[in-house]
């Protein structure tokens, strides 16, 4: 009986947020497939198929509402840092030896005209969150950056600053095995792409677009009482589309361009599987559509991902996963009041299926005080 009223609830929601959804017609995108505005490096070794197995504060803001339904006990994550190199970076002469240098754009000229051709990029998230079951709140602060040289006076650059207040509400029915979740997130961004000439003002922040958006995400997770503990997870981000305005919470921009362009609702759907092989040893499995109705016009193969977690102990993690069209990996090492997590992974940058891709490395380091 109650997996039938499960089922009943699934049936009318599908038939709710696909109404929505075709209603608004408006376009626009962050990244080639929208997603979540937080980057996990536990989501990104698994391809970023990840909206089931959200479980701590900042995932179940910003992957998937209906996760602060299951949040248990009162948990205040006061460091939550993540740093982020791409290939190019970690490869570049000079790169490593004085990181500090590539956070200006204006001392970061010599190095770029010595690595000619090289799009180095670098970035940042801490993402403090306090949680309990049924409501999350939290901040994500976030700086992601990367240039290059083009010829001999001019240089690209490619810049994103986000602030993002964020706080959310979940309702468990059914013991548990329906949930609902809703988010509020108070988007601030910054970003934009240029070129300037080398004799000009340089900063990563100049003349960038800003504004900020009030947004809204809704989440939906079914968890089937059978063996290997089945699943199913439905996210809808940005309802009524994220417009964004000219006021501000923080100057990130230096002589801004105008405001970022709206971001349009999209859909969010997932399955997975948890099959335990013997105490707390188990294994969690992903398969994801991003995007599903295609507001970010982009190749099909792209919204998909598969991502596969091996939990051995609750203690090591070991990840593997295909998102973006490409592979990624990535571990992780847990206590009971931190969690440490490496991982390699690849941002599409054409939403063509095989075009250029960012292969990138994500280092993040979590602390709970209780």
């Amino acid at each position: 009986m109650k997996c039938m009223e499960s089922l009943r609830y699934l049936s009318i929601l599908i038939n709710v947020f696909t109404l929505i959804l075709c209603t608004n017609t408006a376009h626009a995108r962050d990244d080639v497939i929208p997603g979540s505005r937080y980057s996990s490096a536990r989501a990104l070794g698994m391809g970023d198929a990840y909206l089931p197995l959200a479980d701590d504060g900042a995932s179940a803001l910003f992957y998937q509402p209906a996760a602060i339904g299951k949040l248990s006990g009162l948990n205040l994550e006061i460091f939550n840092l993540a740093f982020q190199a791409n290939q190019n970076f970690l490869a570049m002469k000079g790169g490593l030896t004085d990181p500090i240098k590539a956070t200006s754009l204006s001392n970061y000229v010599e190095p770029l005209q010595s690595n000619s051709g090289a799009t180095p990029g670098l970035g940042f998230a801490f993402a403090p969150t306090v949680s309990m079951r049924g409501f999350a709140a939290g901040v994500l602060i976030e700086e992601k950056v990367k240039a290059r040289a083009e010829g001999a006076s001019d240089i690209y650059y490619n810049s994103k600053y986000k602030l993002i207040p964020a706080v959310g509400f979940g309702l468990p029915l059914a013991h548990g095995i329906v949930r609902f979740g809703y988010v509020a997130q108070y988007v601030q961004k910054a970003e934009g792409e240029k070129v300037a000439q080398t004799n000009s003002a340089l900063g990563y922040t100049q003349g960038i677009k800003q504004g900020t958006a009030l947004t809204h995400q809704f989440g939906f997770a079914l968890n089937f009482p059978y063996q290997y503990l089945p699943t199913f997870d439905l996210v809808l981000r940005n309802v009524g589309r994220a417009n964004y305005t000219d006021s501000k919470l923080y100057s990130f921009a230096q002589n801004p361009s105008g405001v970022p362009e709206p971001e349009q609702m999209t859909l969010d759907l997932a399955t997975s599987l948890s099959p335990k092989i013997s105490g707390q040893t188990k294994v969690n499995f992903v398969f994801e559509v991003k995007d599903l109705t295609n507001r970010s016009q982009a190749a099909y193969p792209l919204h998909v991902a598969i991502g596969t977690e091996l939990q051995i102990q609750n203690r090591l993690f070991l990840r593997g996963g295909y998102g973006n069209g490409s592979p990624s990996f990535g571990f992780g090492l847990k206590s009971e009041k931190s969690e440490l997590s490496l991982s390699y992974y690849q941002e599409a940058l054409e939403n063509t299926f095989g075009g250029e891709k960012d292969r990138r490395f994500i280092f993040q380091l979590r602390f709970g005080a209780f």
